[in-house]
């Protein structure tokens, strides 16, 4: 692992001035927002809770609408600087059926290489960078938001705008309105297995469909093989996380992982869920902070960057009150109008009969699903 990515101001250098915008989390959805914002001549602070490099639960995949991201922003040669791997095909197994599908535009890239670029593209705009300081909003004032900022020391900052991206678990956007869970959710696991894993071939996306949730196989830049699973909690609880996975790919005959308790498992909270608003004063909800449904190809990483391109012209501007009203409509465009299609997916995919019925029509037939496939990985006609 790379030596961790240092920050380019001190908490106290921080707390000393008032910012245009605080970005809560470093994800894709906020280094993008923090570099588009410093690129329109606005101070941002560039705010995360953890160092950098670290992995994350599955989101190795990006598609062609977070690879259009990029490439809006500027940054379309970061993937092949990264190495990232092109990923030509969807391999599907649903017990013994199994379907190779074509994919559109897509390549893999693991998250601790992808989330440091992003950061230092967000630093190189001009924004600053603040790692390892977790932040919580207090107080909201006519003018902004005072933030409390944590890293060992205590320190309040002041911002005209906060912008939450700080994930599922993350708080930052509470005020813009509670989060509901959907009934049944999944939650997520995650691990990086050797490159030693035999099996996998690289350049696809191995997707397996059981009772009881589906995991998804992908090998990133270095051979490793990266893991992302949702699974009933039921069947954690029960199983463990290498135990789920295990069984999952047992039941759709797919190669064993080589000694799946040795990995490091990650775990998300539930993974379908809506935040009632993404807007109040002076803040916007972005990323998996604003809601998210279970993904199959990337589409969370392309739901996070383009949300980010549409939210950076908004945030850019003086505050007016219908600023909020704004994002709210551009979030519902851009981002809940493609929640559908997965939401489909996912509940395709809880009913083993039709996965299994699914999956042999498209081995039979793979033409059908190109459409499906294009939709779910390109820019949409609701952007």
């Amino acid at each position: 692992m790379a030596a961790n990515m240092t920050g380019t101001i001190t908490l106290h250098e921080a707390a000393a001035r008032r910012w245009d915008a605080l970005v809560v989390g470093a994800g894709p959805a906020g280094s993008l927002a923090a570099r588009l914002i410093a690129r329109a001549g606005r101070s941002v602070l560039l705010v995360e809770k953890k160092t950098f490099p670290r992995d994350k639960v599955c989101g190795c995949c990006l598609n062609g609408w977070g690879l259009a991201s990029l490439d809006a922003a500027g940054l379309g040669a970061v993937a092949d600087r990264l190495g990232a791997v092109e990923l030509t095909l969807l391999r599907l197994a649903a017990g013994g059926v199994r379907a190779t599908v074509p994919l559109a535009r897509a390549v893999a890239v693991s998250r601790a290489a992808l989330d440091e670029a992003l950061a230092g593209a967000a630093i190189e705009a001009g924004a600053e960078f603040l790692p390892a300081t977790a932040a919580r909003p207090i107080r909201p004032e006519p003018d902004g938001w005072h933030v409390e900022l944590k890293n060992g020391q205590t320190e309040e900052v002041e911002a005209s705008i906060v912008i939450a991206a700080d994930g599922l678990a993350g708080r930052t956007a509470d005020p813009a309105g509670p989060v509901m869970i959907r009934r049944a959710s999944r939650m997520g696991l995650g691990a990086i297995a050797p490159a030693s894993q035999p099996g996998y071939e690289p350049g696809a996306i191995h997707m397996a469909c059981a009772s009881g949730g589906y995991a998804g196989l992908v090998r990133i830049e270095d051979g490793r093989l990266n893991i992302g699973a949702a699974v009933d909690p039921e069947m954690i609880k029960e199983l463990t996380p290498a135990g789920a996975l295990a069984q999952i790919l047992r039941a759709c005959r797919m190669p064993p992982i080589e000694a799946p308790e040795s990995l490091d498992w990650r775990g998300t909270p539930f993974l379908s869920r809506r935040r009632a608003g993404v807007a109040t004063h002076r803040m916007f909800a972005l990323g998996d902070s604003a809601g998210y449904v279970e993904p199959f190809t990337g589409e969370g990483m392309g739901w996070a960057l383009v949300a980010a391109t549409a939210l950076a012209p908004i945030a850019s501007r003086d505050w007016a009150p219908q600023l909020a009203d704004e994002w709210e409509l551009t979030f519902r465009k851009v981002v809940r109008s493609h929640w559908r299609r997965c939401a489909a997916l996912a509940w395709l995919v809880r009913r083993p009969n039709l996965s299994r019925a699914a999956v042999g029509t498209l081995g039979a037939l793979p033409t059908l699903v190109a459409p499906l496939i294009r939709a779910i990985q390109q820019p949409g006609a609701s952007r």
